[in-house]
């Protein structure tokens, strides 16, 4: 192939592989805008679906949710990028679609088939699953599409998007490829035109130089195929070699571990180690051994070799180095245990040369051998331990124990060992002795057995204080019950007992008999006793003086006395705590009782407090002499007398203070003996009265007082002569002939013997607060007017609550207005009134509800008659203003007052709350509040109920006829079925279809069509019974349901409709119109069918017949061949 032929191949090849990798990147490309799209189809339709399911629960029913749905998607149909919205619901055996749509060929799709191919993701999305579809849809065309269940509505969802439109622009870049592919190839045929004859045989030469240099490479590639080879090679040699290092260094790791363990073991060990070799030279010790040994490894220059020990046993009997430790594990090659050996250390060990003797060392053996890996003995691993202290000890405590033995015996005192839970372990026989037991009887005891029952617990709180503390020893007085129920005291001596670990092992107890000294002791305890019980305990000071006046002794009551303390007063002499005035006189009644002149005296006088006050004691002296009659000391008996000199001061200072009191106290003081007449006033009392003192006394109290109230003061004073103190509010009469409000209390004055000599009377000029109480009565009376005010505000309140959840529990406008004429009437009590609402033009306001005996407005006026609704603000009529009545309002007879409340609502007025009454005052500025109150909660409440009703009726009703739509047609047959199933009774059904319906509207337009249709509804509904339901099947069709009706009824009753409908007269619209007829089918539950589908499908196959037999005729089911 020459060059030309090669160059042409090579710009072919090129265009090939452009377009092929083109093509691959466009489908790469597509698959990935696939991916995508499915991925924000299945977001659409889950977000719609957790939008429509939102809606669905804010809406009472399926169908007020799909109308919101078709309006919002009408206004914001925002799906426009991900594909057309599908919603749907499955009805027998067909899926119907909940918004129709049309596709652009002009086709509308309504319903599809369950049974269809196409139906398949839809019954998956209605089952409760979601997923992705790809394939022919409903409509023929490809789609790829995402569907999504409504389980709240059972309904189905699908979002979908044509894949015509995902593929276009594919297309479109594939289309741009190939011309781009042309474009290369017509370039590259140009240029190979272009080059010359010379220029290819360049090309050919250098494509020779090619060829040679492709061989030159290839021979290079071979040699180094060869060389890498050998490359990989040497490095699985060198990966080997790593292996057996690393595996090495893991054992040499190993071993040096285990070479510091046994370091560690020997340096930690208590007892020296030592590895000997098979010639009993010593390879290995530890620091422990060569301290037992007194020697140094490191320092010796030639081996230690033990084999030149000698060993005795430890009787001091000689043993050949056969019977050696060492040589016994070397012979047998197993181990020995604890043998103890007295061995002696040669002198020629440098380290004892310089003792000059040679060593002797008692030592504890343990033996094993030392094997190799071929397990051949090499040696023996030795440990000893010095114990020639320790056998030197054990010997000395063997000793000791025969000492403490002869002492324990021996010992005057009793001894014994108890154990920690009191337990006699061993006892002497002077404990025996002193418990009088034996030693065996003793042994089985417990101390706490033996111990007086009042000082075991003492006795058990010093055990656990000794072993609690750790306390060497410790001592206790105790009782302990002999074996005869003696009690014996005895002093306890316990000692702790240790153990080498620091525990108390037991407890070591020497008892001494104390209970001679214990009798002596409570001997004289008892005396003393006694004494201070009488000194401590005596109502009056007792003090001992020595002859030169000092203080000695003193009880607590003296102490209370001159208010010093004990330490203070045994500095103190009788001179220094005596008052100035009073220690002369006893001064010298003491000397004359030291002279003997007298044995004793007594005097009152003052002693001198800590504080510097003095107190009064009445003091009786007696002086203490010894058997020879020598003076020893004074003892003085102390009494407190310084309340009753207080209270006799008290009472010189509280007549005093009585005196001014009355003098001057801003209370009448009045003094009357037992027959009422005046013993004594005090000038308060005179200038309140206006009189002088003088003219007052000697007259009757009864004289200063009103006639009408002399008797209620007489039975007052009478009622306090038994004492009891009581005050009443009297008038007096003043010197100028006023009046004096005054409170009286009285209290009885008896002599000594009890009887009653008069009464005191205090009086006090309470004239102010009489003032003060009738403005305080005034104020309260205002005050219970306002409680009883909000009182009423209250419980209109409560009223008003009740309405407002009466009126949003209502279900219809005429419910409420009964709840509102039973509800409003309490609130406004001798008040009549009515509501008045608006029609629907605006200009009449009609009464929907009155109450009252006697409503004073007309029941039905115009908008202008009214002065509320005219202004929009609140009217009130008081009686002095009739001209300002309004023309609704009744003159004759007027009312005495009225109240116009225009009823608002968004702005608006709906009607109005009228109220009016015969009385003044019934209508005050609460009741306004509340009236208008009252005006916006039934406003706003009748404006909703309005407004729910209208909405449930377009829900259900046809808003060109009047009557109910197909859907709510569809709901009462099922329920009228199942009523009449239960109840045993018949329903009639009845289809009316208007005959030549379409003439009608090809010759007069739709708008008679319209007018047609409206005035066939009014008919009907003119013309059913209350029970019967009136639907506009659709188009120019009608259905009746007649429940009860039997078949007979039915076809009579469609027979009258039929006549009825014929006379109808549409000519005063059309002079043109004809006569208009109608055909009728008629069925029957059960006869025809006991569910809704086949009732009608019966009726409509008997309408059909109708028309099939000529129209304007009745034809029952049963007659249908």
């Amino acid at each position: 192939m020459n060059y030309r032929r090669r160059l042409g191949l090579l710009i072919l090849n090129m265009t090939t592989v452009s377009l092929v990798v083109a093509g691959i990147g466009i489908y790469t490309l597509y698959q990935a805008a696939l991916e995508q799209q499915k991925q924000r189809l299945i977001e659409t339709a889950q977000s719609q679906g957790r939008l429509i399911e939102a809606i669905a629960k804010n809406t009472k029913n399926s169908q007020t949710t799909l109308d919101t749905l078709i309006a919002g998607y009408e206004k914001f149909n925002d799906l426009a990028q991900t594909g057309e919205l599908t919603l749907f619901k499955r009805d027998n055996e067909q899926i119907i679609f909940l918004i129709p749509h049309q596709h652009p060929n002009g086709e509308h799709f309504h319903s599809l088939s369950v049974k269809s191919k196409e139906s398949e993701p839809f019954l998956q999305a209605l089952s409760g699953k979601s997923g992705i579809f790809r394939g022919l849809d409903y409509s023929g065309d490809k789609v790829l599409a995402a569907y999504e269940p409504l389980a709240q509505l059972q309904w189905g969802l699908m979002v979908k998007k044509d894949l015509a439109e995902i593929h276009a622009p594919f297309l479109i870049a594939g289309t741009y490829t190939i011309f781009a592919a042309i474009i290369i190839d017509l370039l590259g045929a140009i240029l190979f035109l272009g080059i010359g004859e010379s220029r290819i045989e360049q090309l050919e030469e250098s494509n020779a130089q090619v060829a040679a240099q492709e061989q030159l490479t290839r021979l290079n590639q071979q040699l180094e195929d060869r060389v890498q080879a050998r490359t990989t090679e040497l490095q699985n040699i060198n990966e080997q070699l790593r292996l057996e290092i690393h595996e090495r260094e893991r054992l040499e790791e190993a071993l040096r571990r285990e070479i510091d363990l046994l370091a560690r073991i020997m340096e930690t060990s208590p007892v020296g180690i030592m590895m000997v070799n098979s010639q009993g030279n010593i390879i290995l010790a530890s620091e422990q051994a060569e301290r037992v040994l007194g020697i140094s490894l490191a320092k010796m220059l030639k081996p230690y070799n033990i084999l030149a020990w000698k060993i005795f046993d430890e009787e001091g009997n000689s043993i050949s180095n056969a019977q050696s430790p060492f040589q016994r594990v070397m012979q047998t090659r197993q181990p020995i245990f604890t043998v103890h050996h007295l061995v002696e250390l040669p002198n020629e060990d440098p380290t004892l040369q310089e003792r000059g003797f040679n060593k002797q060392l008692l030592l504890s053996f343990n033996a094993s051998p030392l094997l190799n890996i071929e397990e051949e003995i090499e040696g023996v691993v030795l440990s000893i331990e010095d114990i020639t202290e320790r056998v030197q000890v054990e010997a000395a405590l063997i000793h000791s124990e025969a000492q403490f033995r002869a002492i324990f015996e021996q010992a005057a005192v009793g001894m014994g060992i108890i154990a920690l839970s009191g337990q006699f372990i061993r006892v002497n026989q002077r404990y025996c002795q002193l418990l009088g037991y034996s030693e065996s009887e003793l042994l089985s005891l417990t101390y706490q057995e033996i111990t007086y029952p009042d000082d075991l617990l003492n006795n058990q709180e010093f055990v656990h204080q000794l072993i609690a503390e750790n306390l060497r020893s410790g001592s206790v007085e105790k009782r302990y019950i002999r074996k005869n129920g003696e009690i014996k005291w005895v002093n306890l001596t316990a000692s702790t007992v240790w153990d080498s670990q620091g525990n108390i092992k037991y407890l070591i107890g020497i008892v001494e008999d104390i209970s001679d000294r214990k009798r002596t002791e409570e001997a004289l305890r008892d005396s003393e006793e006694r004494f201070r019980s009488i000194f401590k305990q005596a109502a009056v000071g007792i003090v001992q003086i020595s002859l030169s006046g000092q203080l000695i002794l003193f009880n607590d009551k003296f102490l209370d006395i001159v208010q010093y303390s004990a330490t203070e007063l045994q500095k103190k002499t009788v001179q220094s705590i005596s008052h100035s005035d009073d220690f002369e006189q006893e001064y010298i009644l003491m000397q004359t009782m030291l002279k003997g002149e007298r044995d004793d005296f007594a005097l009152e006088k003052r002693y001198l407090c800590q504080d510097g006050s003095f107190i009064w004691v009445h003091l009786s002296v007696s002086l203490v002499r010894t058997s020879e009659g020598q003076a020893m000391y004074f003892i003085g008996i102390v009494e407190d007398i310084n309340e009753r000199k207080k209270a006799i001061e008290d009472l010189r200072q509280s007549e005093e203070q009585y005196r001014r009191i009355i003098e001057t106290t801003a209370e009448g003081v009045w003094i009357i003996d037992q027959d009422n007449l005046t013993t004594f006033v005090n000038q308060r009392m005179a200038q309140m009265l206006g009189y002088s003192l003088e003219e007052m006394k000697g007259r009757s109290l009864l004289d200063f007082v009103l006639p009408q109230e002399q008797a209620r003061v007489t039975n007052s004073i009478k009622r306090r002569r038994p004492g009891i103190m009581d005050h009443h509010d009297f008038k007096m009469i003043r010197q100028d002939g006023s009046h004096l409000w005054t409170m009286m209390t009285t209290n009885p004055i008896y002599d000594y013997t009890g009887n009653y000599v008069g009464a005191l009377v205090l009086l006090t000029d309470i004239s102010e607060r009489k003032k003060t109480e009738e403005a305080l009565q005034q104020l309260n009376e205002q005050l219970t007017a306002r409680v009883k005010e909000l009182e009423q505000r209250h419980q209109d309140i409560l009223l008003l609550n009740q309405v407002n959840d009466f009126l949003q529990a209502c279900l219809n406008i005429e419910e409420a207005y009964e709840v509102i004429g039973e509800l409003l009437q309490p609130l406004f009590p001798g008040c009549s009134g009515g509501l008045y609402m608006l029609n629907d033009s605006k200009t009449l306001l009609e009464a929907v509800v009155t109450w009252g005996e006697n409503i004073s407005s007309k029941s039905l006026f115009t908008f202008d008659e009214c002065w509320a609704l005219r202004r929009g603000y609140i009217h009130l009529v008081k009686p002095n203003q009739p001209s300002l009545l309004c023309l609704h309002t009744h003159r004759t007879p007027a009312p005495v007052e009225s109240l116009c409340v225009p009823m608002m609502a968004q702005g608006k007025a709906v009607g109005l709350f009228y109220l009016s009454t015969s009385e003044p005052e019934k209508i005050s500025e609460v009741k306004q509040q509340l009236a208008r109150a009252v005006s916006e909660h039934i406003s706003l409440a009748l404006v909703n109920l309005q407004l729910r009703e209208s909405l449930e009726s377009q829900s259900i009703k046809d808003s060109l006829t009047g009557l109910y739509n197909r859907r709510y047609m569809e709901e009462s047959l099922k329920r009228e079925i199942n009523l009449a199933q239960r109840k045993q009774h018949p329903v009639g059904l009845i289809m009316i279809d208007v005959d030549h319906f379409k003439q009608f509207n090809d010759n007069f337009g739709h708008k008679a069509g319209d007018l047609i249709l409206h005035e066939v509804g009014n008919f009907l509904m003119a013309n059913v019974r209350s029970g019967d339901i009136a639907c506009r099947y659709g188009g120019e069709e009608f259905l009746l349901i007649l429940p009860e009706a039997s078949l007979s009824d039915s076809q009579q009753r469609a027979e009258q409709i039929r006549k009825g409908i014929k006379q109808l007269n549409f000519q005063q619209y059309n002079s043109a119109f004809t006569s208009l007829t109608v055909s009728i089918g008629v069925a029957c539950f059960p006869a025809h069918g006991k569910q809704g589908e086949t009732l009608i499908q019966s009726a409509d196959m008997a309408l059909y017949q109708a028309k099939n037999q000529g129209r304007d005729r009745v034809v029952v089911f049963s007659s249908v061949s």
